[in-house]
């Protein structure tokens, strides 16, 4: 059952409660509730979140197992609403605690986007080992944005040791996924050698996929 438009204008919270009872609606994380009610618009890499799509989410009787991996987009969604500004003041306070709920459940994009906040200092003290830490699991789960930040951390030694070795294998993986700016960075590795033999046909190769997408310096 779909929320009319009058509800809308309600707690999603309340309104779940509503049509489905309060002894039959079974979702466990109370505070998690709240990255619904308090927007009903959000991002989870799939365009705008209507109230009507979230209240699909807040169904009757479903499992916490179903449940968990959707209030964490919930929670990564309005934390990068928290961050952007869009349909509430920007803090980047609240994008990082939403962030973080959503991090330690192993979402990869919040996982990413919380070590990028560390990274930059933003809502929280700058820590670039934070920033390894979460951008480490994001890029385990093959998060492009996380794999190139690590990269940076690599060749500058931010948080991690210097490892021109591991920063060309982490660009060679965003680059495979047709990341531009790893194509670039990876031809530069393999021109002037670092990480890697020099190798100029590699260089020619990966400053082509670069240019190819318009990348400028390629």
């Amino acid at each position: 059952m779909w929320v009319s438009e009058t509800e809308k204008r309600d707690s999603l919270f309340e309104v779940a409660k509503k049509k489905c009872g309060d002894e039959n609606f079974q979702l466990t994380d109370i505070q998690s509730h709240k990255a619904f009610s308090e927007s009903d618009a959000w991002i989870d890499g799939h365009g705008p979140m209507t109230a009507n799509r979230i209240f699909g989410i807040l169904t009757c009787n479903v499992s916490a197992a179903t449940v968990a991996p959707r209030l964490a987009a919930a929670q990564y969604g309005l934390g990068g609403m928290y961050q952007n500004g869009r349909g509430v003041a920007k803090d980047y306070r609240q994008a990082v605690k939403w962030l973080r709920q959503a991090a330690v459940q192993g979402y990869a994009g919040a996982q990413s986007k919380l070590g990028i906040m560390y990274y930059s200092g933003r809502g929280v003290a700058k820590d670039y080992a934070q920033a390894a830490k979460w951008l480490r699991k994001a890029a385990g789960q093959g998060d492009s944005v996380a794999l190139i930040f690590l990269d940076l951390m690599y060749t500058k030694g931010e948080g991690v040791p210097k490892n021109y070795a591991q920063a060309v294998k982490l660009w060679r993986k965003a680059a495979d996924q047709g990341h531009a700016k790893a194509q670039f960075n990876l031809g530069f590795m393999y021109l002037i050698g670092l990480g890697v033999p020099q190798d100029d046909a590699q260089a020619v190769k990966w400053y082509r996929e670069a240019a190819g997408q318009g990348n400028a310096g390629a």
